[in-house]
């Protein structure tokens, strides 16, 4: 199976050479020479000098890029070597974190008195890929930490399917409690994914489009069984504290999850979400933009959600109450197995394994499920698709994103610039302070001011999502850190997609 996938080793076939540009980054942690490295061939300390002298080269990458982007650098940096390890030297559901992660903590305390780069910060995560396969020119990524490490995450793959034509995956997870679970799915999504739909075109070459749906939701609810069932099984199994500890890390945290699948022979493309992502498609109709929400948000205030969990558990009437489930918003998830093992199983791995105390309120579980909603739309050239994490939509209502792509795509053609060449600063109407709807920008009590200034779709949206052409809101929010952050503003994660086989 050939494939191409982003941060891993990837092959390519002959026949079918996807090409991505990427732009600018400072190197990634791997290529960095730590200070106090002890595989050295040299035993002795390092000079003063040469201490000095890596401490400040440590010191400058941070006061550029800021902790969360480099903290992400260091997280994917742990991933690329874990790929690259044999079967033996995995370590399932270990901390990927490295014992650099006391001296970059040390080092950004010092670096937040001396202000953020918020240019750097902002574009510190950006890519494009293009002509990935037939049917997409392009695709823009970014992400923005406000959590620390971030939990949010994203995953792409091109795979060759059984026909030989290509196949495109684009995957937005944005975990809760920690990462662990969210950085597992970027692992393991696409891939379980492509293999089930793989094994369905191989029996059945034209398989209904139920049939694909079916073998999604397989996908998705198999490897969320694997994180909190199997897992659960071995632990206790094992009977082991320490084996306890990270074989359940998975299970424990949480994530929600989106993954939208592009058949160019189909001419369609199918998204797959379990929990409160969104996706939408934008499209030119008459001159104007028009908007397609592809998904809808699966949480305590989504009524059929309601419904269907309150019918599971007839005797439970608090079990969906103000919007949240059992404490939680969204109502489908990966992981929170607090929510999935039986309150015996709970109790056993609380004694056996320092676990956490099976809650009161928890009488019959399950009460959520991994299981997505699966919805297709057609996609034709000069479409695009967002795909967004709710900390993208709770600054941004789908019209304005799709707005803001659209007149990004506008000044892109008009000017015939190259992908990756800057853009010329473009003022954007911003609508009414009256029709505000977004929770952010209530909260931070700003008229929206839209800005067109990015040579990334993605960071694009990411910019006017905090503050647009408010510069000094924009510059206070990103300066926060900790649970200072964490109050104004969430992880954001965005994938803008762009079909068609021409350049824009």
């Amino acid at each position: 199976m050939a494939f191409m996938v982003r941060h891993r080793s990837f092959a390519v076939s002959r026949n079918f050479k996807p090409h991505r540009t990427l732009l600018p980054r400072i190197p990634s942690p791997q290529h960095v020479k730590r200070p106090y490295s002890t595989s050295s061939a040299h035993s002795t300390k390092p000079s003063s000098t040469s201490r000095e002298r890596n401490v400040v080269f440590l010191t400058a990458i941070l006061s550029t890029a800021g902790l969360s982007a480099f903290l992400y650098e260091t997280y994917f940096a742990a991933k690329v070597h874990a790929d690259e390890a044999g079967p033996s030297e995995l370590n399932p559901g270990a901390s990927p974190k490295s014992q650099r992660i006391r001296e970059i903590l040390h080092a950004q305390k010092r670096d937040t008195l001396h202000g953020v780069n918020v240019e750097h910060i902002l574009t510190r995560c950006e890519e494009s890929f293009l002509r990935t396969g037939p049917g997409v020119w392009r695709y823009d990524i970014n992400q923005i930490a406000s959590n620390c490490p971030i939990e949010d995450d994203h995953a792409e793959m091109v795979m060759r399917s059984p026909s030989s034509t290509p196949w495109h995956f684009w995957a937005v997870i944005d975990g809760h409690v920690s990462w662990e679970t969210s950085a597992s799915l970027a692992e393991r999504l696409i891939p379980s994914v492509g293999g089930a739909l793989r094994g369905l075109y191989s029996r059945n070459p034209s398989p209904s489009s139920e049939a694909i749906d079916g073998a999604i939701k397989h996908a998705f609810v198999s490897l969320d069984n694997e994180f909190v069932y199997e897992a659960a099984e071995r632990a206790l199994k094992s009977g082991s504290r320490a084996q306890a500890g990270q074989l359940l890390s998975q299970a424990y945290a949480g994530a929600v999850a989106m993954l939208a699948f592009y058949d160019q022979a189909a001419g369609e493309v199918k998204v797959a979400l379990t929990g409160d992502l969104r996706a939408v498609r934008g499209r030119l109709v008459n001159g104007k933009w028009e908007t397609k929400v592809l998904t809808v948000e699966q949480d305590g205030d989504n009524p059929e959600e309601a419904e269907r969990i309150r019918k599971e558990h007839p005797d439970e009437p608090d079990v969906v109450k103000n919007g949240r489930v059992l404490g939680f918003q969204p109502s489908r998830m990966f992981g929170d197995a607090s929510l999935k093992w039986s309150v015996e199983t709970q109790k056993l791995i609380h004694q056996k394994f320092l676990g956490l105390r099976p809650r009161d309120v928890v009488k019959t579980p399950p009460y959520i499920t991994a299981e997505p909603v699966v919805t297709t739309a057609d996609v034709k050239a000069g479409d695009f698709l967002i795909l967004g994490c709710d900390g993208l939509w709770e600054s941004l209502t789908s019209e304005e994103a799709v707005m803001l792509v659209g007149a990004w795509v506008k000044e892109a053609t008009a000017k015939g610039k190259k992908s990756t060449e800057k853009k010329s600063q473009l003022t954007l109407p911003s609508p009414p302070e009256s029709k505000e709807k977004t929770i952010r920008y209530q909260y931070w009590q700003i008229p929206k001011q839209f800005v067109n200034v990015d040579s990334n779709a993605s960071t694009h949206l990411i910019r006017n999502a905090l503050g647009g052409a408010d510069t000094e809101t924009m510059t206070a929010l990103l300066s926060r850190t900790g649970s200072l952050s964490r109050r104004l503003r969430d992880d954001i994660t965005v994938t803008v997609v762009f079909f068609g086989d021409s350049p824009l």
